[in-house]
């Protein structure tokens, strides 16, 4: 077991990450397999984030702002965070396919289609390759 499994990365801040030039070539490359799946789940989570965000009588996110508000509170982009949580909103865990890109995801996430039909389109876009033109082009003929 090498450190960075045993340690959580501490030379991550808000402006960069020190300290790589000390790792072994093995942490060095898990600190990069690291932040590659955290980039790519980053949108996801903000997404589930917006939609756990506490409502309902006796708190302070109870107003019809109160989600802004909590953006506002972490430092996240409302209308950032909002968009996430709608994509997230349109695919449960589950249904999620890592092998494809956030944006196909939120070309999928319309009112017009399925939840069907967005995972049979998710599984030619990944089966086949496609960019997200393709699949843009793909949504608009379903």
């Amino acid at each position: 077991m090498n450190k960075m499994t045993e340690q959580p990365i501490t030379g991550v801040t808000g402006t960069g990450f020190t300290g790589l030039n000390q790792l072994s070539e093995d942490e060095f490359f898990e600190v990069g397999k690291r932040l590659s799946d955290m980039e790519r789940g980053m949108q996801w989570c903000i997404g589930d984030w917006y939609n756990a965000i506490p409502a309902g009588k006796g708190n302070k996110y109870d107003s019809a702002d109160g989600k802004k508000k909590a953006c506002e509170e972490v430092g996240l982009s409302f209308t950032y965070a909002r968009d996430c949580g709608w994509v997230a909103d349109k695919f449960t865990m589950s249904s999620r396919n890592d092998e494809v890109k956030f944006n196909h995801h939120k070309m999928l996430a319309i009112e017009a289609l399925t939840d069907g039909q967005r995972l049979d389109l998710l599984k030619q876009a990944e089966a086949e390759g496609w960019s997200s033109s393709r699949l843009k082009t793909e949504r608009d003929a379903v």
